[in-house]
């Protein structure tokens, strides 16, 4: 995972008010304690983000989640209906409708 999930993760928990400064705390230890691989961005991933966004119209965040897919070979789920809208030409980036 990027490690930008960790920053995304704790900062929409931060500003749920279900839950307290322990709570957020432990879900981000959780993902430490899964044993992910995170992976900081380097130049290459940071300039193909750039890149996938203007051409698709997407925010920096999700075009790096999706150049990071499709560099490690994996498919791309998203629930975002407007993004897989926008990426639906990429055939790597699928989505999770319902959810």
């Amino acid at each position: 995972m990027p490690d930008l999930l960790l920053y995304e993760l704790a900062n929409s928990l931060r500003y749920n008010p279900n839950f307290d400064e322990a709570d957020v705390e432990q879900a981000v230890t959780s993902l430490f304690d899964m044993d992910i691989d995170i992976i900081a961005p380097i130049s290459g991933l940071i300039t193909e983000a750039i890149k996938l966004a203007f051409r698709h119209d997407i925010t920096i965040y999700d075009a790096f989640y999706i150049v990071l897919a499709r560099d490690l070979g994996y498919t791309f789920l998203t629930s975002d209906m407007k993004l897989q809208r926008k990426v639906k030409q990429l055939d790597f980036v699928k989505s999770l409708p319902g959810i």
